[in-house]
């Protein structure tokens, strides 16, 4: 999205413009957690910008694991995931913009969880993230 605005100085008008890019407003997958953490409203999707570095591949569900503590996996907890930029889940080479949507059944507001997606590699990445209700 580009938004400009012409504005007068003493002998010309200027023109200001501002560059969105689409990616910002989606969230990078970390190799490893640091301590930063996503809030995102309780059912709404997870926007995440993923890079992919190998094969082109279909991402599945079930590539995406979702954790409330290190050693507790949520299962069932993603209903799907699709790709802003290829159809469906198809990851291709170099930045894909993801939307996942999580079961409001499985995963519940206030709480912080973590976002583990596998590439075509077996490689992870990952993203924690706080759902608010």
């Amino acid at each position: 999205m580009n938004t400009c605005k012409p504005f007068l100085t003493s002998i010309f008008i200027l023109t200001s413009c501002v560059l969105f890019s689409q990616s910002e407003n989606f969230n990078t997958m970390l190799p490893h957690l640091d301590g930063s953490a996503v809030n995102i409203i309780y059912g709404t999707p997870l926007k995440v910008k993923l890079d992919e570095r190998h094969l082109e591949y279909t991402l599945n569900t079930s590539d995406i694991m979702v954790y409330e503590s290190a050693n507790n996996p949520l299962l069932g907890a993603v209903t799907s995931v699709s790709n802003t930029l290829a159809t469906g889940a198809v990851i291709k080479r170099g930045v894909n913009l993801l939307e996942i949507t999580f079961s409001n059944s499985v995963l519940s507001g206030n709480k912080y969880y973590i976002l583990e997606i596998k590439d075509s590699k077996g490689e992870s990445s990952f993203l924690r993230f706080l759902i608010l209700t």
